[in-house]
């Protein structure tokens, strides 16, 4: 039984991933690239910048939290800073950041140059078709005046920021911040532009965008086929005014496959189309496209016959030529990226923006997409070797998981022979995966 509790003068921290943060940081030009500009800063760009990546990856988001690395000499000598950051000082640096036009250029081709210089794992989502998965998410900052914030389409006031994710992993290669009330294909030409040349970037396999009906634009479709952003596609289709009943006569007539049961048929096949579009020099051009259709005919519903079976339909553009089948689950797999969002929204606590100035939310939710990215990092690479204590095999480690048991993971710092040393208990079950991490990382730094 503890009889006492004392207080020490040893340096003992709760946030030892910050270590391996600073590692992949430096893996990057961020820091050189941050401080090329220095004047009217009282504080170096970079220290701001990393100090801000290292919070969202310890799940702290408002502005206040800076507070608990006030004159903490280990934060600094870990991060290798010059002086530690008051909260105002530390506000009015990412306010003026914010009006910055290059730093999410940087903060967007720095983010691309972690993943590649650490060889972040891209996994094919079938055959070597790598998914980018495009999708806008809402974010609930209701009952609050801050700029931007509108109504969104999940019926609450908010923003509705743009994602792209990469791979299986579902690493996020770029975002964009929007206005509650901004249509999902307002924007979204040039951001599906941006995306793929970062995607391309990172990899050499065969590109597949999905994206949901929201997108259904022939502008997205377009893009795609062009030479310097060509890839495959995946877009579902807003029916709008087309008839469930004549997508059914065609389904009968062109299907390539069929499933008849009791309660339902099903039939998928491909429609060819002809469609025009102008050219970004004004021109007319005629694409030939394919949809994919899934028609479903619902006989019976919970059980009970229906007198007059009911029409479903969903139909995609797609420039795949695998069985429409194949192209139905590629779509429905599209569905992860609810997941990421959700790691982003709950576990990095990333919904309700902290500050008043949009600009300023701009650039934090940018960091954001960083620091994201760090922690999906640190998960792949721990379940490279079996040395964690989770033994249930997964093929991608939860954010929550990384921020518990890597980030938070406790060690005593000690200074000797003009050295810092972090020691971490033996007896912690994550204690040789993030030593086998550090050492990765730092190794990749040098």
């Amino acid at each position: 039984m503890i009889s006492k509790v004392e207080l020490t003068d040893e340096k003992i921290i709760n946030y030892s991933g910050i270590k391996i943060i600073n590692d992949l940081l430096n893996t990057t030009n961020l820091k050189a690239r941050l401080d090329e500009s220095h004047k009217y800063y009282a504080t170096r760009k970079s220290e701001v910048i990393y100090t801000q990546i290292a919070l969202l990856c310890l799940g702290k988001t408002d502005f206040d939290n800076i507070n608990i690395f006030k004159e903490d000499e280990t934060y600094k000598e870990i991060m290798d800073f010059s002086k530690s950051i008051p909260e105002a000082t530390y506000r009015q640096n990412l306010d003026k950041m914010a009006k910055d036009e290059n730093i999410e250029k940087i903060l967007l081709e720095e983010n691309i140059r972690m993943l590649k210089n650490n060889n972040a794992k891209l996994t094919s989502c079938y055959k070597e078709y790598l998914p980018l998965d495009i999708d806008v998410t809402p974010l609930d900052n209701s009952d609050s005046k801050k700029e931007g914030v509108s109504w969104t389409y999940k019926k609450f006031m908010g923003y509705a920021p743009i994602m792209a994710y990469l791979g299986e992993e579902g690493y996020l290669i770029n975002t964009e911040l929007r206005e509650g009330s901004q249509h999902c294909q307002s924007g979204t030409k040039e951001f599906l532009k941006e995306t793929i040349k970062y995607a391309k970037s990172l990899t050499e396999k065969q590109i597949l965008a999905r994206m949901d009906s929201g997108n259904d634009s022939l502008e997205n479709v377009y893009i795609c086929h062009q030479e310097e952003t060509k890839s495959d596609y995946i877009i579902k289709r807003n029916l709008r005014k087309e008839s469930l009943e004549d997508w059914y006569e065609t389904a009968i007539r062109t299907k390539e496959k069929e499933v008849l049961s009791d309660k339902r048929d099903e039939y998928f096949g491909y429609k060819t189309v002809e469609r025009k579009i102008e050219t970004e020099e004004g021109k007319e051009e005629t694409l030939t496209l394919k949809i994919a259709f899934h028609v479903k005919k619902i006989k019976e519903k919970k059980g009970q016959k229906l007198l007059i079976p009911e029409i479903e339909v969903d139909t995609y553009w797609t420039s795949l030529s695998e069985g429409a089948e194949t192209i139905v689950k590629l779509y429905n797999n599209h569905g992860t990226s609810e997941q990421f969002h959700s790691e982003i929204k709950s576990d990095m606590d990333i919904e309700r923006l902290p500050s008043s100035h949009f600009d300023t939310n701009y650039l934090f939710f940018q960091l954001g997409m960083v620091a994201y990215n760090i922690l999906r990092l640190i998960g792949q690479k721990s379940l490279e070797e079996t040395d964690t204590p989770l033994k249930t095999k997964v093929e991608r480690r939860r954010i929550r998981t990384i921020m518990q048991n890597i980030m938070y993971l406790a060690s005593k710092v000690i200074k000797h022979a003009r050295k810092i040393v972090m020691k971490i208990s033996k007896g912690n079950a994550w204690a040789n995966t993030f030593l086998r991490l550090e050492k990765t990382f730092a190794i990749s730094t040098a």
